[in-house]
């Protein structure tokens, strides 16, 4: 092999490994609705800024979010005309104010929150996880809507995703009780082991 197809072939191979790790994040069991919960706190002082990643909805939908509550009056991404990489300034924020997410599905009418207790089907419509950055958009946190009601969604968590700056996850009462009971098993399986 002559010293150009080697440089090329290592190329393509390090751009197809390029490509592979900036894939976004996926929820994994497509189906189910998602079991964690979450509560999105401002991590500092300033802007939250949204990247707008990808939409697989049929229907229309709209992000906006509120801080302690209160709109903050932003709106964005039309999941059908935004563009991958697309940035809006949510607002400002104070560190720790705590952030809650919706989506306006303009089709049916209805809106959805990352606020579980919001929600009129009770359920939760977000799947929110790291972000590693990728194409000029930054690291961030990854947060995906569901936005058709429980009973006709096919909780895929796709219909709207986008990646935002400037928030923390709070983990949720009921998610630390599930990662204490999963360490206190682990433990238990660990002390078996070494009998």
């Amino acid at each position: 092999m002559n010293t150009m197809t080697t440089m090329v072939a290592a190329a393509m191979l390090a751009l197809g490994a390029a490509g592979s790790a900036l894939a976004d994040p996926a929820y994994g069991h497509v189906g189910q609705v998602n079991p964690v919960t979450y509560t999105f706190e401002a991590a500092a002082t300033g802007e939250i800024d949204a990247y707008f990643l990808s939409s697989e909805a049929a229907d229309t939908d709209v992000l906006y979010m509120s801080v302690n509550g209160v709109p903050t009056g932003v709106t964005g991404f039309d999941n059908h005309t935004a563009t991958r990489g697309q940035k809006i300034d949510l607002g400002s924020v104070t560190k720790g104010e705590i952030i809650t997410f919706y989506v306006d599905n303009v089709t049916t009418g209805l809106t959805y929150s990352s606020n579980t207790a919001q929600n009129a089907d009770g359920t939760n419509h977000v799947y929110s996880t790291n972000f590693a950055g990728a194409n000029h958009i930054p690291v961030g946190t990854f947060i995906a809507f569901e936005d058709l009601a429980t009973k006709v969604s096919d909780h895929d968590y796709n219909d709207i995703a986008f990646s935002v700056t400037n928030i923390a996850v709070v983990p949720e009462p009921a998610n630390m009780a599930l990662l204490m009971a999963g360490l206190g098993l682990v433990g238990v399986m660990a002390r078996r082991r070494r009998r």
